[in-house]
């Protein structure tokens, strides 16, 4: 199934989808949220927290998480990843699904289920 949209992803590891291509930009937040597997729970809590906390008032910046990066020790990109497509999803991708293919030109990455 190909997906470009965070709906349409949610769908597919929804119903199971055995391999998953996303293409676009959405492709680089999930494969840089891929380093969720390795935050510890309390570090998922205060990111959380802090996402929470921040004013969104239009846009999100990289300038707006550095405090964030800060407090929790993550890169910018994972937090970016976790602000946009939630900290549910990325794990339910990353201990569901093994990362078989990602390309920049075009933005592509194919995923397929564990067994």
């Amino acid at each position: 199934m190909i997906v470009h949209t965070k709906s349409e992803l949610e769908s597919a590891i929804n119903i199971g989808t055995k391999e998953i291509i996303i293409e676009g930009e959405l492709a680089e937040k999930v494969r840089n949220g891929r380093k969720i597997k390795t935050v510890g729970t309390f570090t998922l809590i205060a990111l959380a927290g802090a996402i929470a906390a921040i004013p969104f008032t239009g846009g999100m910046s990289a300038v707006g998480f550095a405090p964030i990066a800060a407090l929790t020790g993550l890169e910018i990109a994972l937090i970016m990843a976790v602000a946009f497509l939630g900290i549910g999803l990325l794990t339910a991708i990353w201990n569901g699904y093994d990362e078989i293919e990602y390309s920049h030109n075009p933005l592509r990455l194919v995923l397929r289920k564990k067994k």
